[in-house]
């Protein structure tokens, strides 16, 4: 039928599932090394919360993006934000951390 001809010549070139995605394009290390970041991320927010809550909506939109990352691609307009979330985080973290070393 002609339907089944239009998926035939049909080229898939993206997991739809970023996690996987990375698997497949950038080996276990990658995707090992990303879940590293994002899982090491929202600890320091769990962390900082207990000093500073305003860890607590930068952990949400890690986590967010986490969840989301199971059914989308990387999208060229969010994923910025989520290294801009993770680069706030840090930051935030280190400077509680000097602000309680030099108290």
């Amino acid at each position: 039928s002609a339907a089944s001809d239009v998926y035939k010549r049909q080229v898939y070139d993206s997991a739809h599932n970023e996690y996987l995605q990375y698997l497949v394009t950038m080996g276990l290390f990658g995707l090992i090394s990303y879940l590293g970041l994002l899982i090491s991320s929202v600890g320091n927010c769990i962390k900082g919360m207990k000093i500073d809550k305003s860890f607590l909506p930068i952990a949400a939109c890690i986590i967010a993006y986490g969840a989301q990352a199971f059914f989308n691609v990387e999208q060229p307009v969010t994923t910025p934000f989520l290294f801009v979330f993770l680069a706030l985080a840090a930051g935030m973290r280190r400077r509680i951390e000097q602000t309680y070393q030099e108290n």
